[in-house]
């Protein structure tokens, strides 16, 4: 049995997309006038949080984010191993080559994302002793 398409509904979520798509593009031209003095890292985490709350959820922060690597750091950085995993011991350089999704997946886990989380707890910054 095939689906049934409601029009209207379809009609609604287009006509929402378009004007998403045009709040952006005149929010990205304010940002990028040099004159606006808007943060655009800012301006954009700020849209971001709003259009969460507006739906009834909240965004998850992962933290501040790093700086890209100058491409002398990141020629230096391709030299290091990977100290665990499938690809322990190899070059980050070797590894990028030949599978480039596990780097990926070692960043984007749920568990790096839960244990930055973690490590910038209040509980984890209370002192305890050795097998307590």
């Amino acid at each position: 049995m095939a689906a049934r398409i409601d029009a209207n509904r379809l009609g609604r979520r287009a006509k929402a997309r378009s004007l998403a798509a045009e709040v952006a593009a005149v929010a990205e031209s304010v940002i990028q006038d040099p004159g606006s003095g808007a943060d655009a890292g800012i301006f954009w985490a700020a849209i971001a949080e709003d259009a969460a709350a507006r739906i009834g959820k909240v965004l998850q922060d992962d933290g501040p984010r790093a700086a890209p690597m100058t491409d002398q750091e990141a020629r230096r950085f391709e030299q290091n191993q990977i100290p665990y995993g499938k690809f322990a011991g190899s070059s980050v350089y070797d590894v990028a080559h030949a599978d480039e999704r596990y780097l990926d997946m070692l960043v984007n886990s749920e568990f790096q994302r839960e244990l930055r989380r973690y490590l910038a707890s209040p509980y984890y910054r209370i002192p305890r002793g050795l097998g307590t």
